[in-house]
C-alpha cells in the first residue's frame, strides 16, 4: 500500500516518524518528547479510557490547560472515542 493510500489514523501518523525524533517541545517545562514516548503515553491513556468504557464514537469533552497533558489526552481521546477540546479560560 502506498503512502497516499495508507489510512491516516492517529497511530499510523505517529508511527510514520522514527521513534527517537522529537515530536513535542514544551520549553516552559523543559520537556522534549520523542514520537516513541508520545505514542506510548497516548496509547496508555487511550487504553485507560477504553477500560473505563469509552467506545469508538463516544464523545469526550476535555477542559485542560494548554500543555503536555492536554496534547496527550486529546490524542488519546481521539483514538478511544471522539474528542472535543474546550478552552478552559473562556
Amino acid at each position: 500500500m502506498s503512502a497516499e493510500a495508507t489510512p491516516t489514523i492517529l497511530p499510523g501518523l505517529l508511527s510514520r516518524h522514527p521513534e527517537d525524533d522529537i515530536a513535542l517541545i514544551q520549553p516552559e517545562q523543559n520537556i522534549r518528547l520523542s514520537y516513541g514516548e508520545l505514542k506510548r503515553q497516548v496509547q496508555a491513556v487511550a487504553d485507560t479510557l477504553a477500560a473505563a468504557g469509552v467506545n469508538r464514537g463516544d464523545r469526550i469533552g476535555l477542559a485542560l490547560p494548554n500543555g503536555l497533558a492536554n496534547v496527550v489526552t486529546f490524542l488519546a481521546a481521539s483514538m478511544a472515542g471522539t474528542a472535543a477540546p474546550a478552552e478552559p479560560r473562556l
